[in-house]
């Protein structure tokens, strides 16, 4: 690749993982683990300023067609002698965008495919997004933690703490299940 920093930033895409900065060294947070449940009667703060309740819970979903259909991994394969091999997971028969990742390590075919396919369920479940207020009682949250909603399906995870307007607001996005 270009630099050591192209290579693991592929990796940890890859394989789900994200590296955060926990203000004193650097943490590798995956999708798995447990969630921590956020109770509603914390999530019904005031705020401070105004007096007013504020908007607790605040989804999206980005648009389908902004999302590539079928992701593509370009791989050294032992079983043919280290050549380059392709494997391609897709949402549909027929693909509008496909995204290609240059991965640069040896895997069989069977496990690029499996990567594939984990990489498109993967994005296509992050199109969900959420941001949520909390008292300040919640200020040890922190990005990568994960966090399960009231009345939510799933788990999500921290991508994002600010303080504002006396509330901790988190940027969540969907995590896997």
């Amino acid at each position: 690749g270009d630099s050591v920093r192209g290579a693991l930033e592929t990796l940890l895409d890859i394989h789900g993982v994200t590296l955060v900065d926990d203000g004193s060294q650097l943490r590798l947070v995956g999708d798995d683990g447990d969630a921590l449940p956020l109770p509603g009667a914390d999530l019904a703060a005031q705020r401070h300023d105004e007096g007013e309740r504020a908007d607790r819970i605040t989804t999206e979903q980005a648009a389908a067609s902004t999302l590539a259909d079928a992701v593509g991994i370009t791989f050294y394969d032992p079983a043919r002698d280290y050549q380059t091999g392709l494997q391609q997971a897709s949402r549909r028969g027929c693909t509008a965008r496909a995204d290609k990742v240059e991965l640069p390590v040896a895997l069989s075919a069977s496990r690029a495919k499996e990567l594939a396919e984990q990489l498109l369920a993967r994005r296509w479940r992050a199109r969900a997004t959420a941001k949520v207020q909390l008292p300040w009682r919640w200020l040890g949250l922190r990005p990568g933690d994960r966090v399960a909603l009231p009345g939510r399906s799933g788990q999500w995870r921290i991508t994002e703490r600010a303080i504002e307007q006396g509330l901790v607001t988190l940027d969540l996005v969907a995590a896997a299940r």
